[in-house]
């Protein structure tokens, strides 16, 4: 049903990550509610900088603690995001390899993933590291609210298809999980393999997309009988290209 693609529909492109935090598989009203929950509020940051630290962070070469000090300028979230992984690559230090610094690898930061001609979905990965002789891709679930375990193998199953192809196929998708904090607030970097993750099939996985697309033109609709002003001001610049944006804020809170 879905294709990786070079070029990216104008139209629709969220982050494959907002696409299963607000889908719920064979209720397209409350898909739809999800989608047009935020609309209209802007949020104040975004994991950007976190994914770009993930390659760095994961080597172990960084203080949790002295990043965390060192970071006192940033969003709160941000921060202990970031400040998470690097204890992620204190207790499990692995070599990585950016993608960026790799052109020949063929892996992109942000891959389209076509739904059809209204909508595109951009899958993001930052860099791999190997496990002997097994590539694994690292994917960040960085919102305060967590995944359900069946949603995380949606998440798993669109970022497979987007990294895990030709010379990837063999490739593991593993999926760094930031939702957790403990008695104190320090955020805690759980790693979810694909074995700990339940499989999707494709048919479930056709259903679950299908699902968003009615959903997305269901929201299509709700916003179209909003008044004029309601409208203009939920208007949001497109994106660049290759830049890559969630569909409504943070987990459903902000910081």
């Amino acid at each position: 049903m879905i294709q990786a693609i070079g070029e990216m529909s104008r139209s629709n492109y969220p982050q494959a990550l907002s696409v299963v935090a607000v889908t719920h598989q064979g209720d397209v009203p409350l898909t739809a509610a999800e989608i047009t929950k935020f609309d209209g509020i802007r949020v104040g940051f975004s994991h950007e900088r976190t994914w770009a630290s993930m390659p760095f962070a994961l080597q172990g070469k960084f203080s949790a603690e002295a990043v965390l000090r060192q970071l006192g300028s940033a969003h709160p979230r941000v921060a202990a995001s970031i400040s998470a992984l690097c204890e992620l690559g204190e207790r499990r230090p692995v070599e990585t390899f950016k993608f960026k610094d790799h052109p020949d690898a063929g892996l992109k930061e942000v891959q389209g993933l076509r739904l059809g001609p209204d909508v595109t979905i951009l899958a993001k990965a930052s860099c791999w590291y190997m496990r002997g002789d097994q590539p694994i891709i690292p994917v960040l679930q960085p919102r305060l609210s967590s995944l359900v375990p069946k949603k995380l193998g949606f998440y798993n199953a669109l970022a497979r298809r987007a990294f895990c192809h030709g010379d990837w196929v063999d490739a593991l998708i593993e999926i760094v999980d930031l939702s957790e904090k403990d008695s104190d607030g320090t955020v805690i970097a759980k790693v979810f393999g694909e074995a700990d993750i339940p499989s999707v099939s494709e048919d479930e996985l056709t259903s679950f997309l299908l699902t968003y697309v009615e959903a997305q033109k269901l929201a299509a609709e709700i916003r179209s009988r909003r008044p004029k002003d309601e409208k203009r001001s939920e208007k949001k610049s497109p994106p660049k290209r290759g830049e890559s944006f969630d569909l409504f804020p943070e987990g459903d809170e902000p910081g």
